[in-house]
């Protein structure tokens, strides 16, 4: 064999070796990268799952804080109506009250009158009364008069 052939022989050779390890570290590198590529996909699905039940669990917080706010507005305003039927019963029972104190004083106002005009009638009645009695004391004077006289 000529010097030329050897060294093209072990040059072939090496680059066999070369190319069966590059080969060898291409396969072990695309086991590497299918591994790394599931646990990628198992990162992807879990990281989905997860957002899944955030997600969930947000449109169940956000349902359950509607809910009792719309309780509490109606909450609200039922106890806002009962204190304006309270307000207005109130109100109501005030007038009632205030419409019969107008008719006592009416009443009153009445028989104050009938009192003030009895009042005259026993002064006016009082005044005949004491005049009478006058006429009748000066008629008896003068009566005892004459007969003193006579």
């Amino acid at each position: 064999m000529s010097r030329h052939h050897k060294h093209t022989g072990r040059f072939a050779c090496a680059k066999k070796r070369k190319i069966r390890d590059l080969h060898q570290k291409h396969v072990t590198t695309a086991k590497e990268l299918t591994k790394v590529s599931g646990t990628l996909a198992d990162l992807i699905r879990t990281t989905q799952e997860s957002e899944t039940r955030v997600s969930q669990k947000i449109n169940e917080i956000k349902v359950e804080y509607e809910t009792k706010l719309s309780e509490t507005q109606r909450e609200h305003e039922e106890k806002m109506l009962v204190a304006q039927r309270n307000h207005e019963s109130e109100m109501d029972e005030t007038r009632r009250q205030i419409k019969a104190l107008q008719q006592q004083v009416s009443v009153l106002s009445e028989l104050f009158s009938e009192f003030g005009t009895l009042a005259n009638t026993f002064v006016e009645k009082g005044l005949e009364v004491v005049a009478t009695a006058n006429e009748d004391v000066e008629k008896e004077r003068d009566t005892k008069r004459r007969k003193i006289d006579d």
